[in-house]
Order: structure tokens, then sequence, then C-alpha cells
């Protein structure tokens, strides 16, 4: 009776703890869903798989890693020790390098020197109060993007597979929200090019409609002022004309001609009642020598 008691205490524990797995996925999903903003969302999950899980400490970290840089650092927990930002260098160093150079989880149990961690990790790991950790990759698609932890004091229990299959689910979800959230701001950032593409065609285009315009209204009066040119040198040819007409006609009346001496040639030219009085014909080259 003991045994099978001992037996049902442990399913009934199991199943407590997968159900409890299954809200902490269920409301992380939610809470990544949430927030419009990315820092936010993740704040809200890593504040949820502290509480739900009873942690001392959750961290998620997120890295660039071809510049070795630190890009992100969310935490929460009890918080029964000051957590500070680390350098790269020192998570590269520790667990946290180890899982990204392995792209898989790390179990470290309380109690003993973990290995893959360097002795000023193992050092800082004491002097923190640390006690049993889970880190977990955070990747999508073979890209390592950063990496969620869970940290217990020492006097807390250990983690076991269950809670490390737990932070390889969320780290699923986290990764699925930061490349969706990349791929939104990538698609905001296009949609932002393609119209300020968009209002700059536009301006040009109205700026050559401006021109065009412009041009078109230059020519007009280009071309009004012409016309009323050609109509004036009209009106002065037809006067012009006129006179000459009068000019030739009072000459016959009067018999009376006109001449002008182009001095340079020594030439005369005469008028057509001049031609007539002295009898040659009109357009005969006349010299004054001709006639001195």
């Amino acid at each position: 009776v003991a045994a099978r008691t001992e037996e049902l205490t442990l399913a009934n524990a199991r199943m407590e703890q997968a159900l409890l797995h299954a809200q902490v996925l269920q409301r992380v999903g939610a809470a990544l869903l949430e927030f419009e903003g990315l820092d936010d969302a993740i704040q809200q999950a890593v504040d949820l798989v502290a509480a739900m899980l009873d942690v001392d400490r959750a961290t998620l970290i997120t890295f660039d890693l071809a510049q070795r840089l630190v890009t992100g650092f969310h935490v929460s927990g009890q918080l029964t020790v000051d957590v500070t930002h680390v350098a790269f260098d020192e998570l590269w160093d520790g667990l946290s390098g180890w899982v990204l150079r392995e792209m898989m989880p790390a179990l470290s149990p309380k109690g003993f020197r973990d290995p893959r961690e360097s002795p000023a990790v193992q050092q800082r790991r004491a002097a923190t109060h640390c006690g049993a950790i889970v880190v977990a990759p955070v990747v999508f698609k073979g890209k390592a993007l950063g990496t969620i932890t869970i940290i217990n004091k020492p006097e807390q229990r250990d983690f076991d597979q269950q809670d490390v299959n737990l932070l390889l689910a969320l780290a699923n979800q986290i990764a699925a929200a930061i490349e969706n959230n990349r791929l939104y701001l990538a698609m905001a950032a296009e949609v932002q090019e393609r119209r300020r593409t968009e209002a700059e065609l536009q301006q040009a285009y109205a700026e050559v409609e401006q021109t065009a315009a412009e041009r078109t209204a230059a020519l007009t009066v280009a071309n009004q002022t012409l016309e009323v040119e050609i109509a004036e040198r009209k009106k002065i040819d037809d006067s012009l004309r006129r006179s000459e007409e009068n000019l030739i006609r009072a000459q016959a009346v009067a018999r009376t001609g006109s001449w002008v001496l182009d001095v340079p040639s020594n030439r005369l030219e005469w008028s057509q009642e001049t031609y007539r009085i002295f009898g040659l014909p009109e357009g005969t080259t006349v010299h004054q020598d001709d006639f001195m």
C-alpha cells in the first residue's frame, strides 16, 4: 500500500508539473503576442517563467555573435542577489557560451564545479549565490539569437530534464517572436522606403509638371509677342508700300523724278519717273560721272 501510495504521489506530481509547464507555455505564448514592442513582450515572458516556475532568477540574453556583443538583457525572479549585465566575454566563458557553441541546452546541478565554466565564471557563480542552472539556446532556423536561463539558489531544488524540455519549448516560442519582430521591422522599413520613394517620385512629377507648365506659359507669351511683332512689321511694310506707291503716282503726275547717290559706289538710285524722264529702261545702272 505504501509503495502504491508513493507511486500515485509521484504520478500526481508529474501530472501537476506537466500541467504547470503547459500553462507556462500557453501564458508565455499569449504574452509574446499581447505586446506590440518586442522588449516588453520578452520581459513579460521572462517574468511569467520566473513566477510560474518559482525560480530565483530567470534571464533572457540576446547576442550579436559576429560582433561579440550583448544586444539584450532581460531578468526577473525573486532576485535574492543583484543581477548585473554581464559582458560578452564572461558569458562566452560560461554556460551561455557553451550552449551557443554546441547549440544544445545545458543542465548544471548545484553543488559541484561545472567544467563547462571557466574558473572566473565558477567564482562568480558562487559569489552570486547560484545553485542549479538550466540554459537553453534561443535559435531560429539554425541561427543562434541568444539564451534563456533559469537559476535557483543552493538551498532550492535541482532542475531536471522536464525543466530542460520546458525551457527549450520556451526558447522556440521566443525565437519565433524575435524573428517575427525582425520580419515585421524589415517589412515596415520596406513600406516606409517605398512610401518615401513614391513621395519623391510624386514630388519629381509635380516639379516636371510645374516646369512644363512654366515653359508652356513662357512659349505662349513668346508666341503672342512674336505675333504682335509680325503684325506691327506687316503694318509698317504696308505703310511703306503705300507711301512708295503714292510717291510714284505723285512723281508721274508732276513729271518729277528723284534720285539718291550711293557715295561709296558712285551709283545713282533713280525713281521710276526719273528713268522715264531720261528715257532709260528702269533698272539701268547709272553713275554720277555719266551726268557730269
